[in-house]
């Protein structure tokens, strides 16, 4: 395709960086967040379906491109943190739902969004039998009193 056709279908550069945005708040948060089947189960088994969404369709197989983007352009950078906050809130809602404190959920959903987030990027070698593995014993840290 020639640069003038994929640019015809935007406004302007503006319009393109905005959709891209978008995209990556819907297809790798809102999957997760509205996500009605989720929204379904109960609290312990919705938040290992999120990580297990979040490892199976590698969710945060971007996220680092956006927060070095968000190092460099503050429309970015806003939008970076209300994503991380829709994330925060959603997964310390489950954490209050499961009767911690908010403290303790917030501090869980801090640890939860930086480590499930991070995981692939970091550690992307991994057979999926030990991904699995880890994932279930984290699930057990997250979830102890």
């Amino acid at each position: 395709m020639a640069k003038a056709g994929f640019y015809w279908h935007f406004k302007d550069r503006n319009d393109l960086l905005n959709q891209v945005l978008d995209y990556w708040a819907h297809e790798y948060t809102e999957v997760i967040t509205e996500n009605t089947q989720l929204l379904s189960l109960e609290p312990r088994e919705r938040l290992l379906a999120a990580m297990q969404m979040v490892y199976d369709h590698k969710l945060a197989s971007l996220d680092l491109h956006f927060h070095v983007w968000a190092l460099k352009d503050a429309r970015v950078a806003k939008r970076v943190r209300a994503v991380t906050r829709r994330r925060l809130d959603y997964i310390g809602s489950i954490f209050l739902e499961l009767g911690f404190n908010a403290e303790q959920a917030a501090v869980r959903a801090r640890l939860f969004v930086a480590h499930e987030t991070s995981e692939l990027p970091l550690f992307p070698r991994q057979s999926k039998e030990r991904a699995n593995k880890q994932r279930k014993l984290r699930w057990k840290l997250y979830l102890a009193e």
